[in-house]
């Protein structure tokens, strides 16, 4: 959305603030906090606009406004709650997260692998 005009692109970000939907509301969250980190001089404003932000009912649009304000502020943004993990500023939603894998589970899945892998070679050779 980079614009040769500041002013244009912050208005665009803020206009998206409003849209009905929810990803294109948290989307310009996260983009609100980066053009204000690229242009201090909306900062203040970016602030505000992101403040009201908090109270959207979307959660995955308040805890991107968070973190943005967070950015433009120069705080610590990379946190990850206990059992999410981190994209951008937001959180993956548990239905997207991967499951979490022990190393005994990645080692047993590894010699199974190994051991396919050399059966059907065995038996390839076999054949021939």
């Amino acid at each position: 959305m980079a614009s040769p005009n500041p002013e244009i692109e912050f208005r665009e970000i803020q206009k998206e603030l409003t849209d009905e939907d929810p990803i294109v509301r948290g989307l310009a969250a996260v983009d609100l906090g980066s053009f204000a980190s690229e242009h201090p001089e909306y900062k203040d404003q970016a602030i505000v606009l992101l403040e009201k932000c908090l109270n959207d009912p979307d959660e995955d649009t308040r805890v991107s406004a968070k973190k943005s304000i967070d950015m433009i502020q120069g705080k610590k943004i990379i946190e990850a709650e206990e059992g999410k993990q981190v994209i951008a500023f937001g959180y993956l939603p548990e239905e997207y997260q991967r499951p979490q894998v022990n190393s005994k589970q990645s080692l047993l899945s590894c010699v199974c692998c190994i051991v396919l892998i050399v059966s059907i070679i065995v038996i390839f050779l076999f054949i021939l």
